[in-house]
């Protein structure tokens, strides 16, 4: 069943999904322009527990609040065939512990947790949305399913984040005047986006939890790309500190 941005209360949308003897699949897709701003965990865990004894694959947009970090993430320890489940990453990496989350999705037959930084009816992520917190919440969860749930069959997190950074438009940035130009603004813009992603990747793979994203850009692109720039950077650049440079340039000259 696919419930598309409904418009109606949840209490009314309880009773729509009601109809089905037991659903396999539900996906209910929110934007907060329309009667999204309803559904608050507690309205739509009421919708999901109507058939927690059915439910395969589960999808939920981005819940009341959630972008904030006011909203928690449904319970579905208690999911007995869920497989499937798709969500807003600020819904979960971003208002839950690791410890909560780690608890919220043991369902005993959960694979594939799908996490999406995007919102239907918002801009495109920030890359700040997925930094240093974000890598040790991944680490510490991933320790946890295997320390504290070591029969979890979760075996795959898929993390939808892309910034749609592009390192050619770092050129209006690096032409500023040189008092303009902030070195923590430059390395920061500079720096790969997946960044964190990738070591948040290699760190869950050690704890047996496989982390998987598409980057916009690979990171040898996006450096290939850092280092045309550079002939066109201001005399500024060339006062960094030492090692900065390795952000310029990474491996040999072609």
């Amino acid at each position: 069943m696919l419930l598309r941005d409904p418009s109606c209360l949840p209490n009314v949308t309880e009773h729509i999904v009601r109809w089905p003897s037991a659903l396999t699949d539900l996906s209910i897709l929110l934007t907060h322009s329309t009667g999204g701003g309803y559904y608050t965990t507690e309205a739509v865990q009421r919708i999901l527990d109507i058939h927690r004894s059915s439910l395969k694959r589960v999808t939920i947009g981005m819940l009341s609040g959630g972008s904030i970090g006011h909203t928690r993430s449904p319970d579905f320890s208690s999911f007995l065939h869920l497989e499937e489940l798709g969500m807003s990453a600020y819904d979960l990496i971003h208002s839950e512990t690791a410890t909560d989350a780690a608890r919220k999705l043991s369902a005993p037959n959960l694979r594939c947790v799908t996490l999406r930084f995007s919102a239907e009816d918002q801009h495109s992520e920030s890359r700040s949305a997925f930094g240093k917190e974000q890598l040790t919440w991944i680490q510490e969860f991933a320790k946890l399913k295997k320390e504290k749930y070591p029969v979890s069959k979760l075996e795959k997190m898929v993390v939808l984040f892309d910034p749609k950074e592009n390192p050619y438009h770092l050129r209006s940035l690096l032409r500023g005047h040189p008092e303009q130009v902030s070195v923590s603004e430059i390395v920061e813009s500079l720096t790969w986006p997946w960044e964190y992603l990738e070591e948040a990747k290699q760190c869950a793979a050690e704890l047996e939890l496989r982390v998987e994203f598409k980057a916009g850009w690979t990171r040898e692109e996006w450096d290939r790309a850092v280092r045309d720039e550079k002939v066109e950077m201001p005399d500024v650049l060339e006062d960094l500190q030492p090692g900065l440079d390795g952000l310029f340039f990474s491996g040999k000259a072609e």
